[in-house]
Parts: structure tokens; sequence; C-alpha cells
């Protein structure tokens, strides 16, 4: 399991094209996939429920990634959040 604290650097934030790249990304792996804002966390695999954590440009939030190819997917995941 990766637990991977990180500062978001998307313009717009989780704007609907932005949540559904990431969700997109999300859906090519295997593992279970959660992202956590101030104690709330959703699946990174649903847009819905990504959309309502209200993730914007600057916010800290805490990606979880557990399963067998995690390592992959943490580190596409994480790279795509803090992109400029």
């Amino acid at each position: 399991m990766f637990l991977k604290d990180l500062t978001v650097c998307l313009q717009f934030g989780f704007s609907a094209i932005n949540t559904t790249r990431f969700v997109h990304k999300a859906c090519s792996y295997n593992s279970e996939i959660f992202l956590i804002k101030n104690g709330r966390s959703s699946c990174g695999k649903e847009i819905m429920k990504l959309m309502e954590l209200g993730i914007k440009d600057g916010d800290n939030i805490t990606l979880l990634v557990h399963g067998d190819d995690e390592c992959k997917a943490v580190n596409v995941l994480k790279n795509f959040l803090i992109s400029k």
C-alpha cells in the first residue's frame, strides 16, 4: 500500500476535464485508488465521487493506492496531480 501526501498543481483543480483524465488513468490499473482531502475520501475511479471532494489547485491531498500494480499507478497518478 502506498500513501502519498502531495499538493495538487492542476490549473482549474479537479474540473470536469481534469477529473475525467484522472479517472481514465486510474481505471487503467487493477489497484484500489483513493484520494483523501480534509479527512474525506473518494474512490479514484468514480468521477462524481471525486468531484464531490472539490479539489482545487494548491490543495493538500493524500493519494492512497493498494494492489498488484500500485507502484506504477502511484507514480503515474502522482505525476498527473503535480503537473503544471
